[in-house]
């Protein structure tokens, strides 16, 4: 293979990466104004070091930590996402 085609393999991936970026977040919006509605706390710090578990254990020795920080920058993300949507409905100051 060439530099070239591997190079297209990654925007291929990024490509996909992207379109499951999009359904977290919405979903992650969701759950953000679930939560608001019930009166449940935005964040769940159990439920955030078993993401981080499961991750670590799904993957290889050598990409367990990057797992482990791409999954932690997800979770921020969400969860920053969680309250703008929820504070654009009035629902979160």
């Amino acid at each position: 293979m060439q530099l070239s085609d591997y190079r297209q393999q990654i925007d291929d991936i990024d490509a996909e990466i992207l379109s499951l970026f999009v359904r977290r977040m919405e979903c992650a919006a969701a759950i953000g104004l679930y939560k608001k509605e019930h009166a449940l706390p935005l964040t769940d710090k159990a439920r955030e070091r078993d993401i981080i578990d499961a991750v670590r254990g799904r993957l290889p020795a050598e990409l367990k930590d990057y797992g482990a920080s791409l999954f932690s920058l997800l979770t921020e993300l969400s969860k920053a996402h969680q309250r703008r949507t929820a504070g654009e409905c009035g629902i979160m100051k």
